[in-house]
């Protein structure tokens, strides 16, 4: 698929309307979460990451900044940008920015991202180029845009919380996550549609203010998995 596919015209206008709609309530929040950090956590707000889009393109995913920076950066490194996987316990991770996370209003800005077109409201995660295979799975995944929310999200909204416990937090993530990750993303891009996607953003908001998890079993034993692994 690429952007002249019926499904990428109707997915992109579907964003765009929503967006939109959507703006008075975004905008206004979006505003005051940069305008916290810039207060209690200093520059940048922003924290900017390549990711890997729509037919395998790099673009540069927006973020509130949730972690404390670094005391000597490299020079012309973006801001964070050798973090690939983050537990809850971090310790880099500042008081606002764990409200931030826990609200996942860290991510208002990729709304932005939506707007230019890089991202979707619903799509598969955007990885960082090192996760991501030129295989027949992966041009699959990436036949439509990366999005903000997807089942995956929602299948591991707790990410994070099962990586706390881990010092190896990049092997756990890619030996148990990114596997099943990746086959909840197949199955979304094979079932798009618009009822799908209104599905998506409504169980997202419902998960974020009730913090159930998804419950499935082959994904409990994943978590079971996780949780009993030694290193």
């Amino acid at each position: 698929m690429n952007e002249h596919h019926p499904a990428f015209r109707r997915k992109r206008l579907f964003d765009l309307v929503l967006v939109f709609c959507a703006l008075p309530f975004w905008g206004p929040l979006l505003i005051l979460c940069a305008f916290l950090v810039r207060i209690l956590d200093g520059s940048p707000v922003l924290f900017r990451q390549t990711r890997v889009g729509m037919n395998f393109e790099p673009f540069q995913v927006l973020k509130l900044r949730t972690m404390k920076m670094p005391s000597q950066p490299s020079n012309n490194a973006e801001p964070g940008a050798e973090l690939k996987i983050t537990a809850r316990s971090d310790s880099r991770i500042t008081s606002l920015g764990k409200w931030l996370r826990l609200l996942k209003l860290d991510e208002l800005p990729q709304l932005i991202n939506v707007v230019r077109g890089e991202m979707s409201l619903v799509g598969s995660r955007p990885e960082v180029p090192d996760y991501v295979e030129r295989d027949d799975l992966w041009s699959e995944i990436l036949s439509l845009p990366p999005g903000i929310t997807d089942l995956s999200s929602l299948a591991f909204r707790d990410e994070e919380d099962l990586l706390a416990n881990h010092v190896d937090t990049e092997m756990v993530y890619r030996t148990y996550i990114l596997p099943e990750k990746l086959r909840l993303a197949a199955r979304s891009v094979r079932e798009d549609s618009i009822r799908q996607n209104l599905q998506i953003i409504v169980k997202t908001i419902e998960v974020i203010f009730t913090h159930r998890e998804v419950e499935a079993p082959l994904l409990n034993e994943v978590r079971a998995r996780i949780l009993h692994h030694k290193e």
